[in-house]
């Protein structure tokens, strides 16, 4: 976990790491979840403190092999109120964070060539480059800055040899020229990318809700193609979306299911509904020209944690590893006291 804040004012955003290790030995699917958390030593050469950043794990595709022992993941952007939105790239390692209490490995990313324009509340989703067969690319999708909700697709893309340390790929940015006319800008969507069958690589970006340029949520499910770059609107089938920004977003969790979300709220005022239901989203004819998606609500929106699952929230964080989905933290509304109501709790959904 990096940086976010500890008040629901946010204005001083941390730039601290923390590290959870769990203790699996011997435990069984279902058994309550033990472990601890550390707080990692400052590093000299880190990022500044921010919010509505993204950090993606980077993998290698097309058969490669990531450098064992050099897994890394890339840190793109957010807001703080002192430097305002911001464009910065970092590259953490992340093999062995945390153990024996040293302090996490930054390296500031130099692109070669592009700029990508300040922003926050933005989403981040890994491809393969088209530079280098084999090394990873992050998509950034929309976003926000001082002034607007940014409608515009960047790509970074690491260049070299998969063999070598990450720290040793190039890196350049490109802006993606997207037709379609389905996205109009949203910030605090979700995203996320599912490999078709018989690929390591993912073809379609799928976004889900966000909010407008006029301060209203979606429900919408939207495609970009990659292949193409074009934006499609998709339509739902089953159960509603309904609108929401703010939500947790897995890939390929469930069975049969292309993304997993959980949560978030249903408008913008303080005093809309926060949602903790469960929505599995499965995608059918991505390359057609009328795609479609399937909706299954596997959980209601009304939970409390002595149900063993999550309480209803926005702005969580969330990742995806060995068929589990992480799920932490969150905001739940105002209390009237400093932190309202903040969670710090973690969640494994197995």
């Amino acid at each position: 976990m990096h940086a976010g804040c500890t008040s629901s004012c946010c204005y001083a955003p941390l730039d601290d790491v923390w590290v959870w290790t769990a203790a699996t030995t011997g435990r069984r699917a279902g058994d309550p979840l033990k472990g601890e958390w550390a707080k990692l030593p400052q590093a000299s050469d880190a990022p500044s403190a921010r919010l509505y950043h993204t950090i993606s794990p980077l993998v290698t595709f097309s058969g490669s092999s990531a450098p064992e022992g050099k897994g890394a993941a890339v840190l793109i952007g957010g807001s703080n109120s002192v430097a305002g939105f911001l464009s910065d790239a970092w590259l953490l390692r992340t093999t062995g964070l945390g153990g024996g209490n040293v302090a996490p490995q930054w390296t500031k990313i130099q692109p070669t060539s592009g700029t990508l324009p300040p922003r926050g509340g933005h989403s981040a989703t890994v491809v393969e480059s088209t530079l280098s067969a084999g090394l990873p690319a992050v998509v950034v999708i929309g976003g926000r800055n001082l002034v607007d909700v940014l409608d515009d697709v960047w790509v970074l893309e690491a260049s070299g040899d998969p063999a070598d340390d990450p720290a040793g790929w190039k890196w350049s940015w490109r802006q993606v020229n997207a037709t379609g006319g389905a996205f109009q800008g949203l910030v605090n969507h979700v995203a996320a990318g599912v490999p078709p069958a018989g690929s390591s690589s993912p073809s379609h970006i799928t976004v889900v809700g966000g909010t407008s340029g006029l301060g209203e949520d979606s429900a919408d499910v939207l495609l970009l193609s990659l292949a193409s770059a074009r934006w499609s609107a998709v339509a739902p089938t089953g159960d509603d979306v309904g609108k929401r920004h703010g939500s947790v977003a897995w890939a390929a969790l469930t069975a049969g299911s292309d993304l997993t979300v959980f949560g978030g709220q249903a408008g913008v005022d303080g005093t809309d509904p926060y949602l903790g239901d469960l929505l599995a989203l499965t995608l059918h004819g991505a390359n057609s020209s009328a795609p479609a998606v399937g909706v299954r609500r596997m959980q209601n929106s009304t939970f409390s944690p002595t149900a063993e699952r999550p309480n209803a929230r926005v702005n969580a964080a969330g990742s995806a590893q060995g068929g589990g989905a992480w799920l932490f933290g969150g905001f739940s509304g105002y209390g009237g006291g400093l932190d309202d109501r903040l969670h710090n709790d973690l969640w494994l959904l197995e």
